[in-house]
């Protein structure tokens, strides 16, 4: 999928909205007052809850409920209204729903497309596609404040632990962090997101759900190389002890045919296994941060 064109100026709307919230680096970033400032009112009376759905139409019902399972937030534009489904209890995960429903308000062309277009018109898959990826990317600058994680990454080593720290200090999902910490990096990181649970034994073999790298990376050793399932005998670093904690080495080929050794880690919490993926080189966090002991991850 083409990387979005115009993250700059989802990046200044989200700058916008954290000034009028008065964030100011606050951690973890103050999501409900970023709310309060884009003029809307978080209810827990969800549009979607079985009881509205019970009264509606039979016919429906059953639309209705499938449709619940799905969506994750609704904006009512017209009363100024967010909902948050009630399914979604880890915190982390709604502060991002809210940061993406927020997003979707602020970012100005969708905001009019969306109000000049009425509720009698829809939009084409591909502009619905743009429009989520959009506030996707809007809900990570304000969960994350901009660059300021970027920022304060630089005081941090690559290390598994790192993503972990930061996820706890902003309020969000290690998974989001882990996505947003890689991707901004100036180092030559690479990302894989596994289902914990295998999906053959012999030979061990885990699902793939994502992938996402540095730009340096991408420079240096391409996009994706890595297919939909892993399985042992191609790719070591799945192989046991995984998907415990590990940390160990694996050869991969650059762009030029050139062998690197790479260092390996993984951590697994209940929901998916992340395995990180860097060339080593002088890493050149501030000395301050030196003694830091690393988070223990047993």
């Amino acid at each position: 999928m083409r990387p979005l064109g115009n993250v700059a100026e989802i990046q200044g709307v989200a700058q916008s909205l954290l000034r009028l919230a008065d964030v100011n680096e606050r951690l973890p970033t103050p999501v409900p007052e970023i709310v309060a400032a884009a003029g809307l009112l978080e209810v827990d009376d969800y549009v979607l809850s079985e009881s509205k759905i019970s009264q509606a139409p039979r016919e429906l019902r059953k639309l209705l409920r499938s449709a619940a399972r799905k969506i994750r937030g609704a904006l009512d534009r017209r009363e100024r209204i967010l909902h948050i489904n009630p399914e979604i209890e880890l915190p982390a995960q709604r502060k991002f729903v809210e940061c993406h429903e927020i997003m979707h308000d602020a970012l100005p062309w969708q905001r009019d497309l969306l109000v000049l277009g009425g509720t009698h018109k829809t939009l084409s898959p591909e502009i619905e596609l743009r429009f989520e990826r959009e506030a996707n990317q809007g809900g990570a600058e304000l969960l994350f404040q901009v660059d300021l994680m970027t920022r304060m990454a630089r005081d941090y080593p690559v290390d598994v632990s790192t993503p972990v720290q930061l996820a706890t200090m902003f309020g969000a999902s290690l998974h989001s962090t882990f996505r947003r910490w890689i991707e901004t990096h100036s180092g030559r990181l690479c990302g894989i997101v596994l289902d914990p649970t295998p999906v053959s034994i012999a030979p061990l073999t885990f699902q793939r759900f994502e992938v996402v790298s540095s730009l340096s990376w991408d420079a240096k050793f391409g996009g994706n190389r890595f297919p939909r399932r892993l399985a042992a005998p191609d790719h070591r670093f799945v192989a046991p002890p995984f998907p415990s904690n590990l940390s160990t080495e694996w050869r991969m080929t650059d762009l030029m045919g050139i062998p690197h050794d790479l260092r390996v880690q993984s951590f697994t919490n209940s929901y998916r296994t992340f395995v990180l993926l860097w060339r080593p080189g002088r890493e050149r966090f501030i000395a301050r941060h030196r003694a830091r002991p690393r988070l223990s991850l047993g």
